[in-house]
């Protein structure tokens, strides 16, 4: 057989071996794309979302009898602790701020049960009503507080000295940097439990 006859033969030979091992390439490849895209599909769905805040556990909530005290009058008020939730915490930190150009703070008393006080005191010259109760560090339980519990934590006498208005606001450390703030430790963890607050504003009159 002569060359030419040769390379007639082999020609179309060689145009059938390609055509089909392109029938059989595409289809694979294309399977292949369709994997990666089911595997970043997956992984996509899979990928963790922003763990969202914790709520609130407890209330803190000042009560007085009334909200218009006469100027040189002396009121009690309370600070309470509600739980929202059962919880357990290793300290109850509190931190109140006043104007001590408006008002006399005197008579700070701590509530009952409460864990071991460690400071208690109030600055007129400052004015920070300070309070911490530290739970015993053989108390692996903590200071346990249920849904629903009410806690008095300090009651206190507000005399005003001056008419207008005046308030009465736990420091909670929103927006504050090196400050002492209000806490509870969660015992076991140590993290800060979030609370809510309220401010207690007074009308003082004549």
């Amino acid at each position: 057989m002569n060359k030419d006859k040769l390379v007639k033969i082999l020609v179309p030979v060689v145009a059938v071996i390609v055509i089909i091992e392109s029938i059989v390439l595409i289809p694979s490849l294309g399977g292949q794309n369709n994997s990666e895209t089911s595997v970043t599909e997956e992984t996509s769905e899979v990928t963790p979302s922003t763990e969202q805040e914790r709520s609130p556990v407890a209330d803190f909530v000042f009560s007085t009898d009334s909200k218009e005290m006469k100027v040189g009058k002396s009121y009690k008020v309370v600070l309470n602790l509600t739980g929202k939730e059962d919880f357990a915490t290793d300290a109850i930190e509190t931190y109140v701020s006043y104007d001590p150009k408006k008002v006399t703070i005197s008579g700070l008393t701590q509530g009952k049960n409460l864990p071991v006080k460690t400071v208690l005191k109030s600055d007129n010259n400052t004015g920070l009503i300070s309070s911490v109760f530290l739970v015993d560090v053989s108390d692996k339980d903590g200071y346990r507080v249920k849904s629903g519990e009410v806690k008095e934590i300090i009651s206190f006498i507000v005399t005003p000295k001056v008419e207008g208005e005046f308030s009465l606001s736990l420091v909670d450390g929103e927006g504050e940097t090196g400050k002492l703030v209000t806490v509870l430790p969660e015992t076991g963890t140590s993290d800060q439990l979030p609370f809510n607050t309220n401010t207690l504003d007074v009308n003082a009159i004549k």
